[in-house]
């Protein structure tokens, strides 16, 4: 009787023996840092870890809340969405479209209407973006500072971290934080410029900002 597949078998049997020992012991170590019990099982240590790690981010991402929105905000991000949905369908589609269906078309015109009408596409795209890159959709705050502003308990506006978001070439949110000393004041009246944090305009409605707004308490200078 041949011994090779007594051999296989107990070779396969120690194998897997020894994977589930690795994995048991990868877990724990990966686990103890964390939990910082020894004699606990893997699944204990692991559900344990899972429990810590949730808690943690729980506590780290606090909410913000809005001291300012864009009356356009919505109609800006679609119309830039369709712009640039547009422009890039027409500077890849139109060149296909022109060389391939227009056989009786001279090569020279096809190079004319082409670059025509994708340079047309390209730069009222970005003529769009110019205009709209420092329109602010948002001010926001933590949960804990708008506590304070709203109970007067603001001793001191400059540690109050201001989050505003504006929008990309793509239409995706962009979201800048400072605090409201870093923020310098145009000294002549600007085209789409509220306020400037390190050399970025930003644009807001101050007509729309009312008298008992929180945002005339951490930035006061803005409506004048």
């Amino acid at each position: 009787m041949s011994l090779l597949p007594l051999l296989s078998v107990a070779v396969r049997q120690q194998g897997a023996v020894a994977f589930r020992h690795a994995s048991s012991a990868s877990i724990y170590l990966c686990c103890k840092p964390i939990c910082g019990v020894s004699f606990l099982p893997p699944s204990s240590c692991v559900q344990n870890c899972r429990r810590s790690l949730s808690t943690s981010d729980d506590s780290q991402q606090e909410q913000q809340i809005n001291l300012y929105e864009a009356p356009l905000s919505r109609p800006v991000r679609s119309l830039k969405l369709v712009s640039v949905t547009s422009a890039t369908l027409t500077v890849i589609g139109l060149p296909i479209a022109t060389f391939l269906g227009s056989p009786e078309m001279a090569m020279a015109s096809k190079i004319a209407v082409t670059g025509t009408v994708c340079t047309f596409a390209a730069v009222t795209t970005a003529v769009l973006h110019w205009v709209t890159k420092a329109y602010v959709r948002s001010i926001s705050v933590s949960e804990s500072d708008a506590k304070k502003i709203a109970l007067g308990n603001v001793s001191d506006v400059s540690k109050i971290r201001l989050e505003v978001e504006t929008l990309s070439f793509f239409a995706m949110p962009v979201r800048t934080t400072f605090f409201p000393q870093e923020i310098v004041y145009p000294l002549d009246a600007t085209v789409f410029t509220s306020f400037l944090v390190h050399g970025r305009s930003f644009f807001v409605h101050k007509e729309l900002v009312e008298q008992s707004s929180p945002l005339r308490t951490v930035i006061p200078g803005i409506m004048d």
